[in-house]
C-alpha cells in the first residue's frame, strides 16, 4: 500500500513539474512574441466571417423541467465585420451577419394525469392517462439575424484574443417539431351514465381507452420568433495577413418567450384522434439556451 501510494506521489510530482515546465515555455514565447506582436499583426479594416458552433442545447419550460435533457444542436453561419477603431493592440468592430440554429432537447419520465373534458359528443368525462417510459424529443430552428461587437487584443505575433457580446433576431422556420413515444394506459369515467371505460382500442373511435398500448407519435412545435443574446471568448490564430482561424466558445441565451401555447390545464395528452400532444401543449414559457465550441474561419480586407 506504501509503496503505491509512494508510485502515486511520484507521478504528481513529475506531473507538476512537467506542467510548470510548459506553462514557462509557452511564457517565455508570448512574451517573446507580444514585443514583436504590435508589428507584425495587420491593421484591419473589414473582416468575413464563417463559423460553426456545435452546441449543448436545451428548450428550457415552466413544466417538466427535472426530466429534461440537454441534446446536441449548432449553429452556423456568416457575419460580416467592419473595424472602426483601433489603438495601440486594442481593435472593435462592429458585425452583421445570417445564421442557421438548431435546438434540441429531451424529456424522458413516467407521465400520470387526469382532467376533466368533454369527448366528441360533448359528453362530460373525467380521463385517466398514464404513460410509462415516455420519451420525448424536441426540436426547433430558426434563421438568424446576429448584430454584435467585437473586441480583439493582440497577444502575440500571429495571435489575438477576442470577446464577442450581442444579440439576434431570429425568426422560426418550419422545422418545428416533436416526436414522443410511450406505453400508454387511459380510462375514462362518465357521470351522466356512471360509466368507466377502459380496454377499449377500436381504429377511428373516439372511445380510445387502450391498456398498455404503444403509441408514438410525431407533430409540429407551435413557437413564435425569438430574441438572444450572444457572448464568445476566444483566440484568433493569423495564417496570413489575410486569413485567421478561430476556436472559441460561445453562449446563447433565449430573452424571449417562444411558446405559442397556453395554459392548457383543462386538456388531454392524447386527442381523440389518437394522436399525442407534446408535453409542452400546457406550457406558457419556453426558451432557447445553448453553448458550445466554435470554430471559423476570417478573411480580412
Amino acid at each position: 500500500m506504501s509503496k503505491h501510494i509512494k508510485v502515486q506521489g511520484k507521478s504528481v510530482h513529475f506531473a507538476v513539474q512537467g506542467a510548470l515546465m510548459l506553462l514557462f515555455v509557452l511564457f517565455f514565447t508570448m512574451k517573446s512574441e507580444v514585443l514583436l506582436a504590435q508589428q507584425n499583426i495587420p491593421s484591419k479594416s473589414w473582416a468575413l466571417n464563417v463559423q460553426l458552433t456545435p452546441t449543448l442545447s436545451l428548450l428550457k419550460s415552466d413544466v417538466y423541467n427535472n426530466e429534461r435533457k440537454v441534446s446536441c444542436g449548432f449553429v452556423g453561419g456568416l457575419n460580416a465585420a467592419y473595424y472602426f477603431k483601433t489603438f495601440d493592440k486594442f481593435s472593435m468592430a462592429f458585425s452583421a451577419g445570417l445564421n442557421f440554429s438548431n435546438y434540441n432537447s429531451n424529456h424522458k419520465l413516467n407521465y400520470i394525469d387526469s382532467v376533466w373534458t368533454v369527448d366528441a359528443d360533448q359528453d362530460r368525462v373525467h380521463v385517466y392517462e398514464q404513460c410509462d417510459n415516455m420519451k420525448e424529443k424536441q426540436t426547433i430552428s430558426y434563421i438568424d439575424i446576429p448584430l454584435l461587437l467585437y473586441f480583439d487584443y493582440v497577444l502575440a505575433s500571429k495571435l489575438e484574443a477576442f470577446v464577442n457580446v450581442g444579440c439576434s433576431f431570429s425568426v422560426a422556420t418550419i422545422k418545428n417539431s416533436y416526436y414522443t413515444e410511450s406505453i400508454l394506459t387511459r380510462k375514462g369515467y362518465y357521470p351522466d351514465y356512471n360509466v368507466l371505460i377502459y380496454d377499449v382500442d377500436v381504429p377511428n373511435s373516439q372511445y380510445f381507452y387502450p391498456t398498455d398500448k404503444h403509441i408514438s407519435n410525431k407533430g409540429v412545435l407551435d413557437v413564435k420568433n425569438n430574441i438572444s443574446l450572444i457572448s464568445a471568448i476566444g483566440v484568433r490564430y493569423r495564417v496570413s495577413s489575410k486569413i485567421a482561424l478561430s476556436l472559441g466558445l460561445n453562449s446563447f441565451f433565449g430573452v424571449k418567450n417562444i411558446s405559442n401555447y397556453k395554459n392548457n390545464s383543462g386538456s388531454t395528452l392524447v386527442n381523440n384522434d389518437h394522436t399525442v400532444n407534446t408535453l409542452f401543449h400546457n406550457s406558457e414559457k419556453i426558451r432557447v439556451s445553448a453553448h458550445g465550441l466554435s470554430v471559423g474561419i476570417s478573411l480580412f480586407f
